[in-house]
């Protein structure tokens, strides 16, 4: 299984190799070092030639196998497996497509179908032959009540702090901003708030919201070259981590998101708008949960977000 490559010979490189997800299945490819030790565990220690690898792995995997879409998604903070002490990142497509690819493949895995690949994370049914019935499963939990609970509380806390005659600063983390479509900060003495457009960089032009999930996307020039994806993917990164979302020292699940970066179109739901939309797109985004994201929403679209958010059912597939 170590040695175990998707991708041909041709375009196979010396610091990466990718893998169907056996042991969690899902509709995701896992990318993982070719040796586990020459990529550091963290996600914001690898190198920029490292990432345009990385990026140019998933193209390699997109092209070979013919998928027109898929999400590059880092997992971070919280959000990150603790148990993994090596790097590693998913590349999410859609679940028949996927198993197409699996279909076709899976006589090349080692000793497959077999009980060593079966772990509590297949939900569905643990018969080492059930791997497609358990991707097509996934995901079988969600934090969306929670989510939705966690909101509420947030409504509830400011409005007796306003009985009170009270603000705290997350009250206006966002509204404070220069721009309403970028948010600020919490601001903190340890955590000064920075400049939106500092964050994006010069790759990313704007900040926008989901109308009815928790995340917050990036908008770029489409058709972008590696070394503009890579400069997109930090961006995104740094922007995780001015906002306390790169934490790993808490289980707390409001400090880690899902570092995603797009790879085709975004979907229409971000229901996008406002620049020629020939040239630019949402190009990556973040996902984090519901409480956290109504904190950084601007203030004048919390309510209208929150509305939508509670209809959405809203599941994270990355």
């Amino acid at each position: 299984m170590e040695t175990f490559n998707l991708l041909p010979y041709c375009e196979t490189n010396d610091i990466f190799r990718v893998s169907f997800d056996f042991y969690t299945p899902r509709p995701q490819f896992v990318i993982i070092p070719t040796e586990i030790e020459s990529i550091d565990p963290e996600f914001c220690a690898m190198s920029a030639e490292q990432t345009c690898i990385l990026i140019d792995t998933v193209r390699s995997v997109m092209s070979c196998f013919r998928i027109p879409e898929g999400i590059l998604s880092i997992h971070r903070g919280s959000w990150k497996s603790r148990p993994a002490k090596s790097f590693h990142c998913h590349l999410c497509v859609h679940a028949e497509r996927y198993l197409e690819i699996f279909e076709r493949k899976k006589k090349g895995i080692p000793n497959w179908p077999s009980v060593a690949y079966v772990t509590r994370q297949w939900g569905w049914n643990k018969d080492p032959r059930s791997y497609a019935q358990n991707v097509r499963g996934y995901p079988y939990k969600s934090r969306f009540k929670e989510d939705v609970s966690g909101v509420l509380e947030l409504i509830q806390d400011s409005s007796r702090r306003e009985s009170l005659g009270t603000r705290m600063p997350q009250d206006d983390a966002c509204s404070q901003a220069t721009d309403s479509s970028h948010p600020s900060p919490i601001p903190s003495p340890h955590n000064p708030k920075p400049s939106p457009q500092a964050l994006l960089g010069n790759c990313l032009t704007k900040v926008v919201y989901h109308p009815s999930h928790p995340k917050i996307g990036f908008v770029g020039k489409k058709n972008a070259c590696v070394y503009e994806l890579h400069e997109m993917l930090w961006a995104i990164e740094n922007f995780a981590r001015a906002y306390g979302l790169t934490d790993t020292e808490t289980d707390d699940k409001n400090y880690g998101c899902h570092v995603c970066l797009y790879f085709g179109p975004a979907p229409s739901d971000w229901k996008f708008s406002g620049e020629t939309t020939s040239e630019y797109d949402i190009m990556g985004y973040l996902v984090t949960t519901g409480p956290r994201f109504y904190q950084l929403c601007p203030a004048e679209h919390r309510q209208s977000w929150f509305d939508e958010f509670q209809r959405s059912n809203f599941k994270c597939f990355t």
